[in-house]
Order: C-alpha cells, then structure tokens, then sequence
C-alpha cells in the first residue's frame, strides 16, 4: 500500500511498548517524521532524519523511521538494511511491531517472495487486522505459484478494507488480485 497511516501510524499509541524512556527531543523529531510520511511526504521525512542520524546511530526508532522513508520511495535495498540495523539493536519502539509488514514490502519488489510471504505472516501474528499484510501476503503466494494460497489473504484483505471507505483503492486492489488467483486456478 502507499498509505502510510493505514498501515502503521493509526494503530501506534506512542510508548506502548517502549521499555526505556525516549529523549524528548528524538520522540518530538520521531513524531515530525511520522507525520511527514502520513502525509506522503517521504523524501522531506528522510532529509529530516538523514540530518540527524547516521548509518551507527543507536537510536533504533529514528533509524526504522528512516528505512520507512526509503521503503516509501522504493528504494528497498537500502531501506531494509536501515530496518534490519533497527530490529537487531533489540530496542523497544512504538513501530517495531509493524517492522515485519514494512520488510514483507521490501522483500517482495527485491525479488523475494518466499520471504516477503514470512514476512507478512509474522506481522499478521502482531496485526491480524491489517489488511495491507494479507493483501502482501497474497500477491507474495501468487509469486510463489500458490494461488490457491492466496485466495484466502485476498479475502480477508477484501473484508477489512470493506469496512472502511477511505481504502476503496486498496479494496479494488484486493479484488483485482483475488481475480488473478482465479484466473491461475482456472
């Protein structure tokens, strides 16, 4: 999806599972970029972020946040290995439970079906609401040759977005996927 707030932003309740206190001048710049890439403004997210943080920074959050950006501008190579750097420091952030959704995207247009469909199936463990993570996780299945796999993803991606009309795009998606997995079927 290219919706940043359907996919991660409109569930994360900051702090909720921060373990460590955060800087309140690094929560305040996490909360300016999260608004920035709500808002599709992911090349202004990433400069605000690319200001602050390098590559051996050790704020997690701002480094994931940072690896968002990129993810959003398809730039994936070097958009996972920000998000990967985040998840292996092993620090608590409100994000880090969407992080598998976000490397199921990568995974997926860097030519790595197999692991993107993990990738959403570990996410929908966290998110089993998440209608983006079962739409991925179908077009993956697809990739992979397992239509009928992915028949049930669209479906529940076609039920999630349904109830909500400010995903219709993400609903025809679902649907227009859905009738490739029949087509495959025959």
């Amino acid at each position: 999806g290219n919706n940043f707030a359907g996919e991660a932003t409109a569930r994360i309740d900051a702090g909720s599972d921060n373990s460590q206190v955060e800087d309140p001048a690094d929560a305040m710049l996490a909360q300016t970029a999260l608004r920035m890439l709500d808002s599709g403004r992911f090349e202004e997210a990433e400069a605000l972020l690319r200001n602050e943080i390098d590559e051996s920074d050790e704020r997690s959050r701002l480094q994931f946040l940072l690896g968002i950006a990129m993810q959003k501008q398809k730039r994936y190579g070097p958009a996972i290995a920000r998000l990967d750097a985040a998840l292996a420091s092993g620090r608590a952030f409100p994000e880090r439970r969407h992080a598998a959704h976000f490397r199921g995207w990568c995974l997926f247009y860097l030519g790595r079906p197999e692991a993107s469909a993990v990738a959403f199936r570990s996410h929908l463990e966290v998110m089993p609401d998440e209608a983006d993570s079962h739409f991925g996780l179908g077009v993956a299945l697809l990739e992979t040759g397992e239509p009928e796999a992915a028949l049930p993803a669209f479906e529940s991606a076609i039920a999630l977005n349904q109830a909500n009309p400010e995903r219709r795009r993400d609903l025809a998606k679902a649907h227009i996927r859905r009738g490739d997995a029949y087509w495959e079927l025959d």
